[in-house]
């Protein structure tokens, strides 16, 4: 299509499913070689869904933990289901209720709560890994809560994942940008304005959080040239992949899903 060729982002044209409030100090260029560092608290990226995608580092951190805390919601905790693939033992994991709603104050809630425990925890040398799925650094808000134990402890380490969209980019055997381009992450605040605006310059627009966006995005549909990538549960067995108008318009986009436009 011609919005494809003008971004450098090209993939495989398919309908694909597979089965498969606080100041705190916290050092940031700490060298994680450096083994006279305890992280006793490491906050801990394991990808999108799939196992396989979590990082060596990673796995080693969560194999040596005591304990490891994962999040789940309304009783599901996929970030746990990560972890009992990896091997990891079930008695290290501590789920924790992490509500999942437009106002996040249940969620800060939430972390603010797990605090005390945590602090406990690593008095006690315990060694303790705070799990986030694709990368906690990029919309995740566990950032809270490393910013609140950053305020308590000298040394807390974040150990990189790889995102929903660099994985369904793979998945799509996406080039997401090439040259000269540019690629912007839009979180689910958008209108169709700014949308053709990003595309008239040739950017490729990852679209987050789609359940959000979901009357923007299928009007974008309406009137769009450009390539468009639909993803659902990117790294779990239940993953999908569309390309076609018909098929991305009908679906009612769930929390987990995302769309590239390019």
């Amino acid at each position: 299509m011609k919005g494809a060729n003008r971004s450098g982002c090209k993939g495989n044209e398919r309908f694909s499913t597979f089965t498969a409030e606080n100041n705190f100090t916290c050092d940031m260029n700490l060298n994680l070689s450096d083994n006279t560092i305890d992280y006793s608290i490491n906050f801990v990226s394991i990808g999108p869904g799939d196992p396989e995608l979590v990082t060596i580092k990673a796995f080693k951190i969560l194999n040596s933990s005591d304990i490891i805390y994962a999040p789940q919601t309304m009783n599901r905790s996929r970030a746990t289901e990560i972890l009992l693939a990896l091997g990891i033992e079930e008695t290290k994991i501590r789920r924790y209720d992490l509500p999942m709603k437009s106002d996040r104050e249940e969620a800060l809630t939430a972390y603010r709560n797990l605090v005390p425990e945590i602090v406990e925890f690593a008095n006690q040398k315990r060694k303790i890994a705070i799990v986030a799925e694709g990368d906690g650094g990029l919309y995740s808000s566990v950032h809270y809560l490393f910013e609140l134990l950053c305020a308590k402890f000298e040394h807390v380490s974040k150990i990189a994942g790889i995102p929903a969209f660099i994985a369904a980019g793979a998945l799509a055997s996406l080039h997401l940008v090439s040259g000269e381009n540019k690629l912007i992450i839009v979180p689910s605040t958008i209108t169709i304005a700014e949308l053709q605006q990003h595309r008239a310059a040739s950017t490729t627009v990852v679209l987050m959080k789609l359940s959000k966006l979901s009357q923007e995005v299928k009007e974008y549909l309406r009137t769009s040239d450009s390539t468009l990538h639909y993803f659902e549960n990117i790294g779990s067995p239940t993953q999908l992949h569309l390309t076609t108008k018909p098929d991305i318009f009908t679906r009612q986009f769930p929390y987990f899903s995302l769309m590239v436009v390019c």
